[in-house]
Order: structure tokens, then sequence, then C-alpha cells
């Protein structure tokens, strides 16, 4: 028999604007969801998955920050690979606490990319 993989995931929303949501309001507006992003991350095996809408959407978040070393060489490595409309990171670090600066440094970079995109398709 074989075993199914386990993935972690991973939703990431950014508000653009403030949005002022009370118990009665059951759905968002156009112009209000025009003004979220959402990120869905994939964790596989150490490895994080960033799906895009679009082969383009993923070329340009990649192009954008693949050429970000790791912030501390000597601590973490990071390897980045877009496949299709996915980018593939895999990050190692010597310890929990690099680790985590790395991957929130990556999640950063990528939500500000995918914020200034969104911006400029408006």
């Amino acid at each position: 028999m074989r075993r199914r993989e386990k993935s972690l995931i991973i939703i990431i929303i950014i508000f653009l604007k403030p949005i002022h949501i009370n118990a009665s309001k059951r759905s968002l507006s156009s112009n209000e969801r025009n003004d979220i992003i959402i990120i869905i991350l994939r964790v596989n095996n150490s490895a994080l998955e960033f799906p895009f809408a679009t082969k383009e959407k993923g070329e340009i978040v990649f192009n954008s920050i693949h050429v970000d070393p790791p912030i501390n060489t000597s601590r973490t490595t990071k390897d980045l690979r877009l496949e299709e409309k996915i980018i593939r990171a895999k990050i190692t670090a010597i310890d929990a606490r690099s680790l985590r600066s790395a991957v929130v440094g990556l999640i950063d970079s990528i939500a500000l990319v995918v914020e200034t995109v969104e911006r400029c398709e408006r």
C-alpha cells in the first residue's frame, strides 16, 4: 500500500486597504475583493511551493526574487526553481532560528512582488 505524502497548506492574506466587516455582511464587494491579495503556500518535505494563477505571474515573481542571496550564507542556503507556474524553494539552515528567518524573508519578498504586480495590473 502506497503512503500518501502529507503537506501543509498556509494561506497568506494581504489587505491593501482596511476592510470593515460586520456580522450581517456575508460577502465582499468587487472593489473590496480587488484590495485583497491571497497567496497559497504548500509545504512538502521541507520544500516550499508557491503556485500562481498563470505561468507569466510565476515568472515575474521568480525573476524578482531569485537574485536575492540568503541573508547569511554561512548559516542558510536557498535553492529556487520555477516549474511551469509553481515556484519551488528549498531552504536549509544550521539551526531553527536561521531557518525561520530565511523562510519569513522569502515569504515577505514574494508577498511584496505579488502586491506590486497586482497594483500594476489595475
